[in-house]
């Protein structure tokens, strides 16, 4: 994947959402622009989102501090794929809403990888550091290697002394969502959502990992800093 292109195409992007443009159509102008590819596009579509949406979901987003004591309930795949990523030294964003995600593309066909035992063990810790009153990481049903990851994820939890359990289901959205707090960078979640904590950037903080960044936004961080 072309990610200097993807960073340019990400900014023009931003400019034209901040206008007022459709996100189809504007996703299209810089597809096009650019020559991106069909994968490239899905990316960029993560990376950026328009202001309002971007908005509605940073507004759900709370620091580490407000899990300490709570029942935190985490979306399985969507957070141990980016920790996977991060493990593997792939590409991940600081997106618009202030989420970090992966650019990979599709959770249906998932497989282990030489990074999925560290990931999961890196997740439990994230979670130990946070002082929950319980966790509750729920990997979707369907998925292949749901109950084996679930098993692991326990033993995980139980090795790091985090209070807890991991479980497959087929209503993972409406159930994660359901906690006091959740661990989601997947928009359906987030809205639905009290609170999410972005338990990625917990697990890039501690690996000494940079997230990758936009200039735009790290103008907003920087100005937002001040």
């Amino acid at each position: 994947m072309r990610l200097d292109l993807i960073d340019r195409a990400a900014s023009d992007l931003a400019i034209l959402l901040a206008m007022g443009l459709p996100e189809r159509r504007s996703l299209e102008l810089v597809g096009d622009r650019y020559g991106l590819t069909r994968r490239e596009r899905v990316a960029l579509s993560r990376i950026v989102r328009s202001p309002s949406r971007s908005l509605r979901s940073a507004l759900k987003k709370v620091p580490p501090s407000a899990a300490r004591g709570r029942e935190v309930r985490v979306d399985g795949f969507n957070v141990l794929i980016t920790v996977e990523a991060l493990l593997a030294g792939e590409p991940v964003y600081l997106c618009s809403d202030g989420f970090l995600r992966d650019l990979r593309m599709a959770y249906s066909s998932y497989s282990p990888t030489e990074e999925t035992r560290e990931a999961v063990l890196l997740l439990a810790e994230a979670l130990r550091s946070v002082s929950p009153s319980s966790v509750l990481v729920v990997y979707d049903e369907p998925t292949s290697f749901s109950g084996e990851l679930a098993a692991v994820t326990r033993r995980a939890l139980s090795e790091v002394g985090v209070p807890g359990t991991a479980a497959t289901s087929r209503r993972v959205d409406s159930e994660v969502a359901a906690g006091e707090v959740s661990a989601s960078s997947d928009e359906a979640v987030i809205l639905k959502a009290r609170a999410v904590v972005d338990v990625p950037e917990l697990v890039a903080a501690r690996l000494g990992v940079e997230p990758r960044q936009l200039p735009f936004l790290r103008i907003v961080k920087n100005f937002s800093r001040d």
